[in-house]
């Protein structure tokens, strides 16, 4: 959801017909954001995939407590 609110960020000084100068700071401003969100979505990914290995092995079968 949030990689499509920011492409579709992109496409706002043409949807609300900025003036072509000012084209230049909000397509930097974007890239600005659009880096820092790609750092953050690629570290929550890592630590997902991460948490994955640890999954935790049930104590109990059926209900019960087995005995190791």
């Amino acid at each position: 959801m949030q990689v499509i609110a920011i492409i579709l960020i992109g496409f706002f000084p043409l949807q609300f017909k900025f003036p072509t100068s000012q084209y230049l700071i909000y397509y930097v401003s974007y890239t600005v954001m659009t880096v820092i969100s790609s750092y953050y979505l690629l570290g929550f990914y890592k630590f997902y995939r991460q948490t994955e290995l640890y999954t935790e092995i049930p104590k109990t079968v059926y209900g019960k407590y087995t005995t190791s």
